[in-house]
């Protein structure tokens, strides 16, 4: 017979161990990060988390990298918020001034302000789209991280910052290094550690939980050739176009039932719908190329309103139909130029 104190003991463990677990599972139903594909990602994440180097996080547009810069700062334990900038939404004349601050009589018009770069000290500054930084602001980026200073547009004297920088991009940067657009120097300080986001379409056994969570109102309603149809789907837009389809599948049925005859925007561009067996294959990226330039064409080469139509990103179709977005406006009017790019 087991002396009291001891049982005493035992069940003390015991719910320890189940308050752990119970904890445990709650947080992983609380996660943004879902799929069992994304387990050994996340547990790289986690001891990434614990460290204090620079993360690079690689993937297309839509996988999610916000998630996981969110997830390594959350992990890191650092009470202070995260500061976030996406490099490609700023204007490059004033990347200077958001990143590293500006004073009172910098230019005409200008207000004292500290840079998102001081706002980041002692916590964590995420560069998002790392690879549209001009070259002049990657200059000014590698001085601040070599010598822990930020100086101001205008100022004289420098201030000492520290921070964990995560950056993300779905560009190739080493390609960009090779060419000449992007600096080597910054590339191995941002790139200390790794995490590679897999596109959506090499996670189909995470699309059905995936849906549930994003969407359970939709998912509740879909009969089985509607999730064959999901399925089936390449999902060029990842993430990002997975949950616009479902809220214009909500908005759309009144039903209670979805039918996979009801998802007619999915392929409504495109002729015949990309079928699971190559998913995997070399060709795939040919063949979402070839899906977006049709898209591309029955819009009259109008960028906007083709990714409005797949529920992608502008950078992604810009991508795809293989022109340098930096010298083109919404329209595209270079027809000589397209073709080119195009042939």
């Amino acid at each position: 017979m087991i002396p009291f104190h001891k049982k005493q003991t035992r069940i003390s463990i015991d719910q320890e161990l189940l308050e752990e677990a119970e904890g445990f599972f709650q947080k992983t139903l609380e996660s943004p990060i879902v799929g069992a594909s994304l387990y050994d990602l996340k547990q790289k994440a986690l001891k990434m988390a614990q460290l204090p180097h620079a993360v690079l996080i690689r993937g297309e547009s839509g996988t999610g990298k916000e998630l996981f810069a969110k997830y390594l700062h959350q992990e890191s334990k650092n009470p202070r918020n995260m500061v976030s900038i996406n490099c490609g939404a700023i204007p490059s004349h004033l990347i200077y001034s958001e990143l590293f601050g500006c004073t009172a009589h910098a230019f005409t018009g200008a207000s004292q302000r500290n840079g998102l770069i001081l706002k980041a000290h002692m916590s964590t500054l995420f560069l998002d789209e790392i690879g549209e930084l001009s070259f002049e602001a990657q200059s000014s980026l590698l001085r601040v991280l070599e010598q822990k200073e930020v100086l101001p547009l205008g100022a004289e004297i420098p201030k000492k910052v520290d921070f964990r920088l995560i950056c993300a991009t779905h560009r190739n940067l080493e390609q960009m290094v090779a060419q000449g657009r992007f600096r080597e120097d910054l590339y191995h300080r941002i790139s200390v550690l790794h995490l590679e986001i897999p596109p959506l379409r090499q996670r189909v056994s995470d699309l059905t939980e995936l849906i549930y969570r994003l969407n359970p109102q939709v998912a509740q309603k879909l009969t089985q050739d509607a999730w064959h149809k999901l399925k089936q789907y390449p999902w060029p837009g990842n993430i990002r176009e997975l949950k616009n389809t479902l809220i214009r599948l909500e908005v759309a049925s009144d039903r209670s039932l979805i039918h996979g005859h009801e998802i007619v925007f999915l392929s409504a561009f495109n002729k015949t719908m990309v079928p699971q067996n190559i998913i995997d294959d070399a060709s795939l990226k040919d063949k979402i190329t070839q899906y977006i330039r049709q898209t591309f064409e029955l819009h009259g080469k109008n960028v906007k309103q083709t990714a409005q139509a797949l529920s992608i990103s502008k950078n992604t179709v810009y991508r795809y139909i293989g022109v340098d977005e930096d010298h083109l406006d919404d329209t595209l009017p270079p027809k000589s130029l397209i073709d080119s790019a195009m042939s």
